[in-house]
């Protein structure tokens, strides 16, 4: 039984080391290691974030303790809550929610759109 396992682990672990080399001698390998970061990124994000609970007004205010009459009324009267597109949408062009440098960027690419 020990022996059939040892031969198992074995042959899994030539598996994994092939599909490895095969992904880096591949075309379109990502050198950089983008997609590794990225994915490892999202990972965190949605360890984080729990989008689950920004679905949903009394799930939000439960987890972070925010009592409902503390957040904005075109919050808690939104069906969606925090995944309102039009209302993202509004936000990612309003220079108001962002730095010196975003803002400046903002209105460059504004501006060059606009040309």
């Amino acid at each position: 039984d020990d022996a059939f396992e040892l031969l198992l682990n074995a042959l899994a672990f030539e598996f994994v080391i092939n599909l490895d080399e095969e992904f880096i001698d591949s075309v379109w390998w990502d050198r950089d290691r983008r997609w590794i970061k990225a994915g490892a990124m999202e990972l965190i994000i949605q360890s984080v974030l729990e989008k689950r609970v920004l679905c949903h007004l009394d799930e939000f205010c439960q987890e972070f303790r925010v009592p409902k009459e503390a957040l904005s009324p075109s919050l808690t009267s939104d069906p969606n809550f925090m995944f309102n597109t039009v209302v993202a949408n509004a936000d990612e062009e309003n220079t108001d929610f962002m730095s010196e440098e975003e803002a400046m960027k903002h209105l460059c690419k504004v501006i060059s759109i606009e040309t």
